[in-house]
């Protein structure tokens, strides 16, 4: 059993989140064959790849403890047949690298356009202080006057817009709740979708019984009770390939995953899509192992969901112009497609 943590961020806008959780938190039920075994020993028959001196550090550490809190736990402590074996693995120690480039489309007094890579954070989080999207731009522009009027996930790259002003910022997040931008992004995924266009229409809310806490369900049926909000995601197939479709999806609404979800309903995942598009087991073996694992480097395929913010319109906040940009697809999902013929 696992339970997945992350701390949760202001989502008002359906603004999307940094998928990966913080930490994991995997659960081991002793069975009858292990009971009178020395904590650390049963452990080692589940955690067959860590070493029993990293066992016992993780014991000392805190990081492994029972479910039952009255109980304590040292390394030599004899596990029962009732007892659940909890260990804290945390994901990332430590600030993990990032990109620290972005391509500059355009900038004036009032806003600034951006071509985001994919693995580089938009703004700073407990797991990125540093190597982030806001501290780039606070660098390189003099007086350092940087707001970001929507975000994009850190795995997603393409198009981002940010205001020079507060007067700017709070024109441009007004056309995006009322709706005046106009996104389109491109996404590869699984299978041949059918038809070659469309308009999914499927309410969205929080996953009931999920142990990671950030996903997202689609609201149909018996499960449409609670809160849940309309999400509506227009779609163009563009190009098919031996596996996967190259899909332009058109987001008439912003919630958390919204195109991620869709087409994972119609039973079609976004390529390297860790929340949506594998198992639980596989998911968890991703975060134990990363991509040394042929499991996960199968199932996954690319290291990143293949999701790229391709076009952004909208009405410049002083001028009153309507401006249009665009990010072509990027080397790894061009490079995926070109592979699979």
């Amino acid at each position: 059993m696992h339970e997945v943590h992350q701390i949760r961020k202001d989502n008002k806008s359906g603004l999307e989140f940094e998928d990966l959780p913080e930490t994991v938190i995997q659960k081991y039920p002793v069975p009858p064959s292990c009971a009178g075994l020395r904590v650390d020993v049963f452990l080692k028959t589940r955690l067959k790849k860590m070493s029993r001196t990293r066992i016992k550090e993780m014991i000392e550490s805190g990081n492994c403890y029972f479910e039952d809190s009255r109980k304590t736990l040292t390394a030599g402590t004899r596990v029962e047949t009732s007892d659940v074996v909890c260990l804290k693995k945390i994901v990332s120690v430590g600030e993990e690298a990032t990109p620290q480039n972005y391509e500059l489309i355009y900038s004036d007094d009032d806003i600034i356009v951006v071509n985001k890579p994919a693995g580089l954070p938009v703004h700073p989080t407990t797991r990125y202080m540093k190597g982030n999207l806001l501290n780039l731009l606070r660098r390189d522009f003099p007086d350092g006057i940087v707001h970001l009027c929507h975000r994009i996930d850190k795995e997603t790259s393409g198009i981002l817009l940010l205001a020079r002003n507060l007067e700017s910022e709070k024109i441009l997040k007004k056309e995006f709740r009322e709706r005046v931008v106009k996104k389109s992004y491109l996404t590869i995924v699984w299978g041949s979708v059918e038809p070659d266009r469309g308009a999914l229409n499927f309410p969205l809310r929080e996953a009931r019984g999920e142990r990671i806490r950030t996903k997202m369900e689609v609201a149909v049926g018996a499960r449409m009770f609670g809160s849940f909000k309309e999400a509506i995601t227009r779609y163009r197939v563009i190009k098919k390939s031996k596996r996967f479709t190259l899909v332009e999806c058109f987001p008439e609404t912003g919630r958390q995953h919204q195109i991620r979800i869709h087409l994972k309903h119609i039973g079609h995942p976004v390529v390297g899509d860790k929340l949506y598009s594998i198992d639980e087991k596989t998911l968890m073996e991703f975060f134990n192992e990363g991509f040394e694992s042929s499991k996960v480097r199968e199932a996954l395929v690319l290291r990143r969901h293949a999701l790229h913010a391709y076009s952004l319109e909208f009405v410049h906040p002083k001028t009153s112009r309507w401006l249009s940009f665009a990010a072509p697809l990027p080397v790894d999902m061009q490079e995926l497609l070109d592979s699979d013929k």
